[in-house]
């Protein structure tokens, strides 16, 4: 999968964001921090920050800021410049959550074997654990064998309301209704 990365992740000398936005969304604010070249983070926030529309941002920087609502609704943000950060194997990883369509979930094990490492459970969650693109890479979408949710850096509470927002019925100890592992 590495030899895919130079569509998705770009890699700058920026030695840290120059832009910090803060965008609603369904399920509360989300901080995005970002330089001229790629997206650094994207994470929840319960401290939203006001912004105002910058012209100096990139193109691909107003571009998400228009279409961040319209990303709500289809349950992704396609051709987002992503800071090139993380292992060949994260990356590999957080590229193929991006395949993961809203509403579906898959497991860890899934997630492992897709990336041809079916020995590497352990290692798969890690990296989930550390995408800086929370929502927009979408790691809440990946649940355990068992159907049970595992953990999500923003919290389960935060994992229940975006799977929920995407029409599954979820708990944090109960099996994961209607939804549907890929194969």
């Amino acid at each position: 999968m590495s030899d895919t990365h130079d569509s998705l992740f770009v890699s700058c000398h920026c030695l840290r964001p120059r832009w910090q936005v803060c965008l609603d969304s369904p399920v509360g604010h989300w901080q995005l921090q970002a330089c001229d070249h790629s997206l650094w983070q994207c994470h929840h926030t319960d401290q939203p920050h006001a912004h105002a529309v910058d012209e100096q941002w990139p193109s691909w920087l107003l571009a998400l800021v228009v279409n961040w609502q319209k990303g709500w609704q289809t349950g992704r943000l396609l051709g987002i410049p992503l800071r090139n950060q993380g292992s060949d194997l994260q990356r590999d990883i957080w590229q193929h959550l991006m395949t993961i369509e809203q509403g579906d979930v898959v497991s860890y094990q899934q997630v492992a074997t897709a990336v041809n490492k079916p020995q590497a459970v352990r290692a798969v969650a890690n990296a989930i654990g550390r995408n800086p693109w929370w929502w927009l890479v979408p790691c809440h979408r990946v649940i355990g064998s068992d159907y049970r949710l595992r953990g999500y850096a923003g919290g389960l509470d935060l994992k229940i309301k975006l799977l929920a927002y995407e029409g599954l019925q979820v708990g944090q100890s109960e099996q994961a209704e209607r939804a549907r592992i890929l194969a």
